[in-house]
């Protein structure tokens, strides 16, 4: 219990300068994105499809980009277009879902030195998302220490599903899990030292 409150009043103390600053600039209490709304507007209207679009320089929301009002407006008409839209809202949150846990992040595969490309291509996200997912599932037996991380890891996932697909957003998730991973190469670790272990044993006792 006592980690657990100490990293949520790091976490508060660390991103209370955004949040002065954001009340300053939008005159509300915004934890940490002031874009919130407009990010909404773009994953929820006639032209989303999962992923960021150009809505023009025409469009009325993206003509208020420098207005406090954007956030507002913008929440507005993407909660409207949830409410007219529901099954395509569903489809496009299963498909970011798919894509948040799947696709590769293209500026690493840009940006990393030639030397480095085989090996990202080994320890890509697709593989760190395949230890994770088991790790989450093996840390059930230890809930007691590791639910409130899980909670977090389901809740951060369902929000995401109803933005569009940002490779940025898996930041705040992914050092979770690495540790999840790491749960799962452990565990891997010890059933087969375990397995080589008690055949050892046998071999021993049969000789």
């Amino acid at each position: 219990m006592l980690p657990s409150i100490i990293i949520v009043i790091s976490m508060f103390l660390t991103i209370m300068p955004w949040t002065i600053r954001n009340y300053i600039v939008v005159l509300e209490p915004v934890f940490i994105d002031v874009n919130a709304g407009l990010n909404l507007y773009i994953a929820h209207n006639e032209k989303a499809n999962g992923h960021w679009v150009d809505m023009g320089e025409s469009d009325r929301i993206f003509q208020l980009y420098d207005s406090p009002l954007v956030d507002k407006e913008g929440s507005k008409l993407a909660f409207k277009y949830i409410l007219e839209h529901p099954q395509k809202t569903i489809n496009q949150a299963l498909y970011v879902n798919g894509l948040f846990w799947t696709k590769e992040n293209a500026h690493i595969e840009m940006y990393v030195q030639n030397w480095l490309k085989p090996f990202y291509k080994f320890y890509s996200f697709k593989l760190l998302a395949i230890l994770g997912i088991l790790g989450i599932i093996l840390s059930f037996k230890h809930w007691r220490s590791t639910s409130w991380l899980i909670i977090y890891m389901i809740a951060y996932n369902v929000l995401i599903a109803f933005l569009y697909m940002a490779v940025r957003y898996r930041f705040a998730i992914e050092p979770f899990l690495i540790i999840f991973a790491a749960f799962t190469l452990g565990w891997l670790f010890e059933f087969i030292y375990t397995k080589f272990y008690k055949l050892r044993i046998r071999h021993c006792e049969e000789v």
